[in-house]
């Protein structure tokens, strides 16, 4: 058996396996408490499928039921934000990808504190490949381990243990269950296939955002590279045009900064309004870069961790 981590930013997630110390540039989280009353958080693990043929690829939903009032953070940039982690352990060979998150609300506490959360029910997905060798008849278990810090008015550290067995057959056999959990949480995911015109563009002081037809716009970037010091008062607008101040720190490595994260549009009226989510991954113009044109164009796929976040597969 193989155990995958995938590290995430993030003070109450669906799953936090090692949380790192606060930083210096986050506000202090509310109290933690632990309790011997109900969980706060129950967790179910799901399957799309009942049985799996060598070489295919299903997916897995670790699904999240939140108590009425209480919430967890979506791992990007959050004034009290932490590090988080889930553990998936899998059969030797098996392989999985990045987690998929579903679009956060925005959420803003006494002092001005900004965070992005998940409340509610939710599901992370993620996507499993079965190696081509695997042994037709077997019975393969997948575990998620996790504990996380729920937060209302102080924050609960919980952790449960949930796992799920699927066969390996000729056929893949559907679960109708997972099925439903996992298309019902793929609509939360942020895509790019959106019917509405968008365009966007970043520069060394602003991302820009216009959705034709939208009647306000939300952005909630993804954490690290890039800062975002006005957050508070240009993350949301009510129209369908949008403009953030970014700051990329000096002596920042690696790759061209990029701006990421998950812009929400609202349409229609009031009575019959619907959001759309897409990510967005936008590199960061310079005076000595190209112009490409403006593009919603994430690498990967919507929704998915950073590179830096993905789950390896084992040897």
């Amino acid at each position: 058996m193989q155990t995958l981590s995938a590290s995430l930013l993030l003070v109450v997630s669906c799953a936090v396996v090692s949380a790192a110390p606060w930083s210096k540039a986050q506000a202090d989280p509310p109290p933690a408490a632990t309790s011997k009353s109900a969980p706060r958080v129950t967790m179910t693990v799901l399957a799309d499928a009942e049985a799996v043929a060598p070489g295919s690829t299903f997916t897995l939903a670790v699904h999240c039921a939140l108590a009425p009032g209480w919430h967890t953070y979506w791992p990007g940039v959050n004034d009290t934000g932490a590090q988080a982690s889930i553990d998936l352990t899998l059969p030797s060979g098996w392989t999985v990808g990045s987690a998929q998150w579903p679009a956060p609300h925005r959420s803003v506490a006494p002092g001005d504190l900004l965070d992005h959360v998940l409340e509610g029910e939710f599901s992370l997905l993620y996507d499993i490949h079965v190696p081509s060798d695997a042994q037709v008849g077997a019975q393969a278990s997948i575990k998620a381990a996790a504990q996380w810090m729920v937060c209302k008015d102080v924050c609960v550290i919980e952790s449960r243990e949930a796992d799920v067995n699927v066969r390996v057959e000729d056929e893949r056999r559907a679960s109708s269950g997972g099925v439903a959990v996992v298309s019902a949480a793929r609509k939360n995911v942020p895509t790019r296939d959106l019917p509405a015109p968008l365009s966007v563009s970043a520069t060394a002081r602003e991302f820009s955002a216009r959705w034709e037809g939208a009647t306000s716009l939300v952005f909630a970037p993804w954490a690290g590279g890039v800062d975002y010091p006005r957050l508070l008062k240009q993350g949301e607008r009510k129209s369908d045009a949008l403009a953030v101040t970014v700051v990329v720190p000096e002596g920042e490595a690696g790759a061209a900064p990029r701006v990421e994260g998950v812009l929400t549009g609202t349409f229609g009226s009031p009575a019959e309004k619907t959001t759309r989510s897409v990510w967005v991954s936008v590199p960061i113009l310079t005076e000595k870069s190209a112009s490409p044109p403006d593009h919603v164009a994430p690498e990967r796929q919507g929704g998915a961790a950073p590179p830096e976040t993905q789950g390896k597969g084992g040897k």
